[in-house]
């Protein structure tokens, strides 16, 4: 009896030292998952590495994420789509380039996308600080904006003036800048360095900045969170063709026009101030983003909610996210990618539409002044103000849509196509228009010509032979209603016109004859509801392309998105149409400025870059809808889980059993093991 009390005893106190023990373990336990929550708070603040002030912590939510990501993107659509698109006119005025080298310039933006875009996506992708890989395209851009305007303050290419009046008018007249022709062969290379840089840094936010407002929003409000983001970044484009309209009212030289007047068909604006007001904008805003932490607070309750609406199939391989940790496995994520059909389908959608959008932006003020008669600046104004508001409604209106019916990816692509359909007649709208004012010498022989039945239309006539006229200097005067390249082309000289009429010299108009046409409103009126038709699927088409794929890949499908719109939409489309508008010049000035279009020709190029798409674009997205096939839901997986727990087949040397846990397997683990990546 006394031993067995003794044992007692001794059980008893190690049992009570056992207890002890587990307690201070428990102890530390708790301490350490204390600290570990702390830490995965703190990393969910609103500030910068140690700094997370509480005035500031409003802000950290998807609601300041969308007005701040939305504010960035729309910078940078206003320098790639407004300011730079809108100048080129001028640029080529100034310096000499012809539309192909404005093409070669816009495609290099495109160019610098493409190579970059793959790899910043993939290292945004996974547990990377993507806040941090959009600054640093913010301040890239910033930068390239810089080198883009250097032309401006090296190059001195002032309007000079000339005032010999032996064979012209008698009042002083300007010519195309002369100084700067031979300086201008760094000019060329530096506005395309300016474009890549832009190229390289744009890269980084517009491959991240979706995919990371798709992944912190509500679940239900990521359409219209979409929608909005497209629209209002568009909308940002429309008040900077208006401020680039206030910009070419300026001279060029800030305070000194050089005695030119605006309005002038030679006038040069301060056609750089939109590039400095961008740079300056971006160094600004770096500082906000940067402060927004890579998930916010409600992330995993939003992925939680999420549907799974990726495409499966035969060919689709599976994907982890611990896979991006490595460099080496880029290649076989965008095979994932590569390999996926309604993915690539809608890829195709996106560069199909591009390439007719991209082809005519560079060159649709060009067209607006030579059909319409209107300046750059009023072109400017009339797209900033009248065609673009619309694009931004469309989207905004079909992200609408799809919020409120809650559409899934195949109603998706039903409203998809339905856009395209209708935005094919609506290419018609520039097939409306007037017959425009012709040029003497050119559509017409000039007044002391008429009477000689063989007469053609020639600029350099023997009227005016003897005066030996040159190309450069175009000084566009109106008589009569038709207008004439120069008062020297059109035998001026003391108080005579030998082209025009025998008698004194007639009265001018030191500018083209003013066009009007009735028929302009409604052009504008058609292309308009093309403009909203056309964009209203750019929202819904950026939602599909995210639904599409696995979640893990939702950053790299963009940088894929952008490097295959790159070279087979973006970088071709602009050089491509520029040579097709060349080719409908009819006659060209001696300084590479074309003075008149064949604008039948022209028309239908703008008409065919519409419509074609809009047919292409509509026939894939029906095919995508075809061949869509959605992942088995978590109780299908579930009940799979279940046949294979039950199982009493034991896995052999070399197979792979796997058990389904929380809610189902996923292909990941498949994927994983059979690359020897983790071990199960």
């Amino acid at each position: 009896i006394n031993n067995y009390i003794i044992l007692k005893k001794r059980i008893l106190l190690k049992s009570l030292l056992v207890m002890m023990k587990m307690g201070e373990s428990n102890n530390k336990l708790d301490n350490s998952e204390k600290l570990e929550k702390m830490k995965s708070r703190k990393k969910s603040l609103y500030g910068w590495n140690s700094f997370h002030p509480k005035s500031l912590q409003f802000m950290n939510n998807p609601r300041w994420l969308l007005i701040i990501g939305t504010t960035i993107t729309g910078i940078l659509n206003a320098e790639v789509f407004a300011f730079t698109n809108a100048n080129y006119s001028i640029l080529e005025r100034l310096y000499d380039l012809s539309s192909s080298q404005t093409g070669v310039i816009a495609a290099t933006y495109d160019i610098a996308l493409f190579i970059t875009a793959i790899p910043v996506s993939f290292k945004g992708s996974g547990g990377n600080n993507r806040p941090r890989f959009i600054a640093t395209g913010m301040l890239t851009c910033a930068v390239g904006c810089l080198v883009f305007v250097l032309p401006q303050i090296l190059v001195n290419n002032k309007i000079t003036f000339n005032t010999d009046h032996s064979n012209t008018t008698n009042e002083s007249t300007s010519t195309l800048p002369k100084e700067s022709n031979s300086n201008i062969a760094f000019v060329y290379p530096m506005l395309l360095l300016g474009q890549a840089i832009i190229g390289v840094g744009n890269s980084m936010v517009v491959t991240l900045i979706p995919a990371f407002i798709h992944d912190n929003c509500p679940p239900a409000s990521t359409p219209r969170y979409l929608g909005i983001y497209m629209g209002a970044s568009h909308l940002a484009v429309v008040i900077a063709f208006v401020l680039n309209a206030v910009f070419q009212m300026l001279p060029q030289y800030l305070g000194n026009s050089g005695g030119a007047d605006y309005g002038d068909p030679r006038w040069v604006g301060a056609w750089y101030l939109g590039f400095l007001l961008v740079a300056c904008l971006l160094i600004i805003l770096a500082p906000a983003l940067l402060g927004f932490p890579n998930r916010l607070s409600k992330r995993d309750e939003w992925d939680a909610e999420r549907r799974n609406e990726a495409h499966t199939g035969d060919t689709l391989p599976p994907v982890n996210s611990n896979i991006f940790r490595n460099a080496k496995n880029l290649l076989p994520m965008l095979l994932i990618l590569l390999r996926n059909p309604v993915y690539m389908l809608v890829i195709a959608v996106y560069c199909i539409n591009s390439w007719g959008f991209n082809s005519i932006v560079p060159f649709i003020i060009k067209f607006y002044e030579h059909r319409f008669g209107f300046s750059p600046s009023t072109g400017s104004l009339i797209l900033g103000l009248l065609i673009l508001p619309c694009g931004c409604a469309g989207m905004i209106a079909s992200g609408e849509i799809t919020r409120r019916l809650s559409l899934t990816v195949d109603k998706i692509m039903k409203l998809i196509c339905l856009a395209f359909l209708i935005q094919i007649p609506m290419s018609l709208a520039f097939q409306v228009g007037c017959a425009v004012t012709p040029f003497l010498g050119i559509d017409q022989p000039y007044p002391a010509q008429t009477n000689r039945p063989e007469a053609k239309p020639q600029l350099a006539a023997g009227c005016n032979a003897i005066y030996r006229c040159s190309m450069e200097n175009y000084e566009p005067h109106c008589y009569n209603g038709t207008n004439i390249y120069s008062p020297c082309f059109a035998g001026c000289h003391d108080d005579v016109c030998d082209c025009l009429t025998p008698e004194l010299r007639p009265a001018f108009k030191e500018k083209l004859c003013a066009e009007s046409c009735r028929w302009t409103p409604a052009h504008f009126a058609v292309f308009a509801c093309a403009i909203f038709t056309n964009f209203a699927g750019y929202g819904p088409l950026l939602d599909l392309s995210m639904r599409v794929v696995p979640g893990e890949v939702k950053n790299l499908s963009r940088g894929l998105h952008h490097s295959l719109i790159g070279p087979i939409a973006s970088i071709p489309a602009p050089i491509v149409f520029g040579v097709a508008v060349d080719a409908t010049c009819a006659i060209w000035s001696a300084v590479s400025d074309c003075v008149r279009y064949d604008l039948g020709l022209l028309s239908w190029g703008f008409t065919a870059m519409i419509g074609g798409p809009g047919v292409i674009c509509a026939t894939l997205m029906f095919i995508a809808y075809k061949l869509y096939r959605k992942e088995p839901s978590n109780g299908d997986v579930e009940n799979k889980n279940s046949l294979a727990q039950s199982s009493t087949n034991q896995p052999e040397n070399g197979d792979i059993a796997i058990i389904g846990v929380n809610g189902g397997i996923s292909p990941i683990d498949i994927y994983m093991v059979e690359r020897g990546s983790t071990n199960v």
